[in-house]
């Protein structure tokens, strides 16, 4: 029976892996689209203070039309929409590695390796990813989380918000994804993730409050800050 459970657990992971398995391409190319998008989310996000623009050829142009509902609720949308695929596809990776690494059950990964799915390397290598300072670890995890929604709002501390809630349904559809409660490994790093969100917004409400001069050159390094990392990550 025991090998029966490990034999089930090595075929949930390979259907969660087949269906992830152009996660690594789908989160590059959301994560290049995200970049690219970036600074026309920042002039969004100031679209109606700055009395409308029109774009042509990349370029921000002023006029004196001001954006319509729709098209700053279609913005809204695809943004959030973005966000959920993005955290939906990266816990997927994660959850990857760190079955890989023997996280969730170290019989079901040695069951792996016995039947020629994987070497040993490839362990050896998902446990250094999903290492505290790995490339899939919480804390690069999480970072990146925060770094992606605040690229896609532009740095608008009154969009964080809605990219919190696009987190936790992309989480929830990981969750559905996986076929239950996730691993150890990334519950840690939404907690993570969203301790680091709430520290974004205290930081943001004490740079607004009366007498804090440094609110919009804040919102605009944020911005910066989260397109080149996601440019360079």
């Amino acid at each position: 029976m025991e090998l029966d459970m490990n034999s089930m657990r090595v075929s949930q992971s390979a259907s969660y892996a087949r269906t992830n398995a152009a996660s690594g391409k789908a989160e590059t190319k959301e994560a290049e689209e995200t970049a690219k998008t970036s600074q026309d989310g920042a002039e969004a996000a100031s679209f109606e203070a700055d009395g409308g623009r029109t774009y042509s050829g990349g370029s921000a142009i002023r006029t004196g039309y001001t954006m319509d509902a729709d098209t700053v609720e279609r913005l809204k949308s695809e943004s959030e929409q973005r966000m959920v695929n993005l955290v939906r596809q990266m816990l997927g990776q994660q959850v990857e590695k760190a079955d890989l690494a023997g996280l969730i059950s170290k019989d079901s990964v040695m069951d792996a390796i016995k039947a020629g799915k994987f070497s040993q390397e490839d362990i050896e290598q998902a446990q250094k990813d999903t290492a505290d300072d790995g490339y899939w670890g919480v804390e690069q995890t999480s970072d990146r989380f925060v770094q992606y929604a605040t690229a896609l709002t532009g740095g608008d501390p009154d969009k964080l918000d809605a990219m919190i809630d696009a987190f936790e349904k992309g989480y929830a559809e990981a969750e559905k994804q996986w076929g239950g409660k996730l691993p150890e490994l990334t519950q840690r790093t939404r907690e993570a993730t969203l301790k680091k969100f709430q520290d974004l917004k205290d930081q943001y409400a004490k740079n607004n409050a009366p007498g804090g001069v440094a609110a919009q050159s804040l919102v605009e390094g944020k911005a910066q800050e989260a397109a080149s990392a996601v440019i360079g990550g």
